[in-house]
């Protein structure tokens, strides 16, 4: 049937259609009664407008653009009528009852009355409007999909239904009574102001963030899948410090509800959850999750760490005052949980009862929390600890910078100092040389080369960090220019260039932690040496030398980012001594040669801030070292060999070195210095030989000893030509 007029039915009571039967409204108007429609019948809107005035029963299907208005009753639509696009107004007091999702097809639905979803199960298209409310029941399963910003009304979920939503604009303006599950599946940020109260279940899907700040929430449960959930924004107040702050009036942002952290997800802010959490995943908390100000996370509740569910906390790595973010609970802590802390700066300090990060309020604390990975600041390193140093029992947990839990002395120094202190400590000592580990037995060579390895022990000047080191040096130079002085003395000048590096490794003997450093890199340099008698070497010398060292040198700590500087400076030398005889046999001579050295040491490392922000200079530099020893050798040939250039050389050394200053670091104002290399005694032993008039070889072994057990064992070994 084609309507060809409006009201085309007159003021009917009930339109009635039969199974096989259609109705076009044909761009007319039509008020009805009733609508009753069997299967297989077909309502085609095409342009027309249709009001129902007592709502009917509509097994058939609804087609076509229009617009259909409910004033009363209630209008039971059992069908899928994906291909009606008609607007439909719910007028108060009326009732649009779906069992399928689609039932009012996928036009606008203005609704002042009631929406019932009943046992539908799929995707509401349509957009809603108005202040009207829509019903979930009898295990509904609806997602919705249309912009619903215009919607002012209510969603209500019964027991056993569940509705989703992705995006803000799906719930609109809308409150919802949730007695059912409320499923917010978002991939963006979401600013959550719908008030949502009810029994029932408030679930978090989806990779992106739900913001709550207000008191608009509450659910039976908060079941957090994935993503993350935002408790508050920047508190009131912005910084949290050893003072207790107020709950209320810090804090509005509100979440009543118990709550689930899954395994995967995160929930954290500045707010409280009024409620028991039972934490598997994340609990992020104020500055460690915005960027913003320190502040509290309030669990007015217990709290249970399951699956080792981690708590973290951005602190100022400082004294017992420090700025952090802290967790209150006023109930009972239980369970296991890790604990991470993310240093907000800071430059480390020692410190007396802690920096304060868990409030457990209840009678029952028996939850343990770890630190996972490290704490460290400046060159301290952090520790974390239940109870106060003061207060050994009160049940809090706190951060401190020394290693027994109820003694805050002494300070624990971090592992990245001894790699700083060690690679300063190499870089001073690297490129030193002696006259003797150049030259040889010749009076003047044009080539000479030399290698170098060491191995050094130290500690620092706490004694917690121990560093041992090794190096290796080549180093190669010639004589540019000489001339005789007299009928036996001469001066030689050169030039010399070397590659060196050195790996150390420090450890921390009270936290365990362990640090890697290293520097390798380049010098070039010049010498210059005067024999009173250049053929015998006897009497008087003089040796000097100036180099220029650049050096690249890094620190990678456990569990931390790689740090890469530069090292460079000069350094410069003068040596002096006498050889004198002491013995003449028929096959070999014995000489004595008190000796002394002055280097003066300039080479500094740049200024450098560590990823984590701690700041980093050295410390060290302009050291003078003093050396005077002597030596004892003796000059042999066999009988055989008494017609060539062929001579050997054996001979003991023993010396004493001073150094004015220590190697060491500073790190965000500390100072850490290495320890026992003020004074250094020194043994030597080697050989020279010169094996024809134009080469010669050496070797030597040296150790030296210093105070809290210092040592270096060195081993050299040398060659040159003369042409």
């Amino acid at each position: 049937m084609v309507l060809i007029t409006d009201n085309g039915f007159g003021q009917t009571s009930a339109l009635n259609m039969q199974s096989g039967t259609a109705v076009d409204l044909n761009g007319n108007n039509q008020t009805i009664g009733q609508l009753n429609a069997l299967t297989n019948s077909q309502f085609d809107f095409n342009g027309g407008a249709l009001t129902i005035t007592n709502g009917g029963q509509l097994d058939g299907m609804l087609t076509g653009q229009g617009q259909m208005t409910l004033t009363n009753g209630t209008l039971s639509v059992t069908q899928n009528n994906g291909q009606l696009t008609s607007a439909t107004n719910i007028n108060s007091g009326a009732i649009a009852h779906l069992t399928q999702p689609q039932g009012l097809g996928r036009g606008i639905i203005r609704n002042e009355g009631i929406l019932n979803l009943d046992t539908a199960r799929g995707t509401l298209l349509n957009s809603l409007k108005g202040r009207g409310e829509v019903r979930l029941i009898n295990g509904a399963d609806i997602w919705l999909n249309g912009n619903n910003i215009d919607f002012d009304g209510r969603f209500t979920t019964d027991g056993g239904t569940t509705l989703t939503a992705t995006t803000a604009v799906n719930l609109g303006n809308a409150s919802v009574d949730n007695a059912g599950t409320l499923v917010l599946d978002n991939a963006g940020l979401w600013a959550l102001t719908n008030n949502i109260s009810g029994v029932g279940s408030l679930v978090k899907r989806g990779t992106g963030t739900i913001q709550i700040d207000g008191s608009n929430v509450s659910a039976g449960l908060t079941d957090i899948e994935s993503g993350m959930l935002i408790i508050g924004g920047l508190p009131a107040s912005s910084t949290t410090s050893a003072v207790a702050m107020p709950l209320a009036d810090s804090y509005p942002a509100n979440l009543t509800s118990d709550v689930i952290i899954r395994e995967s997800a995160t929930l954290g802010g500045y707010g409280v959850v009024t409620g028991n959490i039972d934490n598997q995943g994340n609990l992020i908390l104020g500055h460690s999750l915005t960027g913003a100000g320190h502040g509290k996370f309030i669990i007015d509740g217990n709290y249970t760490g399951s699956n080792n569910g981690a708590v973290i906390f951005n602190t100022h790595l400082d004294g017992d005052s420090s700025l952090t973010d802290r967790l209150v609970i006023t109930g009972n802590a239980s369970g296991n949980s890790k604990l991470i802390v993310l240093s907000a700066r800071g430059e480390g300090a020692q410190t007396g009862d802690g920096i304060k990060l868990i409030d457990v309020q209840g009678s029952d604390s028996s939850g343990k929390f770890t630190l996972s990975g490290r704490a460290v600041a400046g060159a301290y390193e952090y520790f974390l600890y239940q109870g106060a140093v003061s207060a050994p029992d009160d049940g809090d947990w706190y951060l401190r910078s020394s290693l027994n839990s109820l003694n805050p002395d002494p300070s624990i120094y971090r592992p990245e100092a001894g790699g700083y202190m060690a690679n300063m400590a190499a870089a001073g000592n690297l490129f030193n040389l002696r006259l003797q580990d150049r030259e040889g037995r010749a009076e003047n060579s044009s080539l000479w080369l030399r290698q170098v390895g060491s191995r050094t022990k130290h500690r620092d000047d706490s004694g917690q960090l121990h560093t041992s080191t090794n190096s290796y040096v080549i180093q190669g130079g010639g004589e540019v220019f000489g001339t005789d002085t007299s009928d036996t003395g001469r001066v030689g000048v050169g030039l010399m260039v070397a590659y060196g590096k050195a790996d150390s490794k420090s450890g921390s003997r009270t936290s365990g932690y362990k640090a890697d450093s290293s520097i390798d890199g380049y010098s070039t340099g010049l010498y210059g040496t005067w024999y009173q008698d250049a053929k015998t070497l006897n009497g008087a010398y003089v040796d000097s030398w100036v180099q220029y060292s650049w050096l690249d040198a890094q620190v990678n700590g456990q569990d931390k980012m790689k740090e890469s500087y530069n090292i460079d400076g000069l350094s410069a030398s003068v040596e002096a001594g006498y050889r004198l005889p002491i013995y003449q046999g028929l096959n070999g001579d014995v000489f004595i040669t008190p000796q002394g050295q002055i280097i003066w040491n300039g080479i500094t490392a740049d200024d450098h801030t560590e990823n984590g922000g701690t700041k980093v200079s050295s410390s060290g530099h302009d050291n003078v070292q003093t050396r005077l020893g002597v030596k004892v050798s003796r000059d042999g040939i066999n009988d055989k060999d008494k017609a060539t250039d062929k001579l050997f050389t054996v001979y003991a050394e023993a010396n004493w070195l001073h150094n004015s200053q220590q190697a060491g670091a500073i790190l965000d104002g500390t100072e850490i210095k290495q320890s026992g290399s003020r004074n250094l005694g020194e043994l030597k032993l080697g050989t020279e030989g010169q094996l024809n008039q134009n080469l010669g070889l050496w070797t030597n072994v040296a150790q030296q000893l210093g105070d809290n057990g210092y040592s270096n064992t060195s081993v050299n070994l040398g060659v040159k030509v003369r042409f």
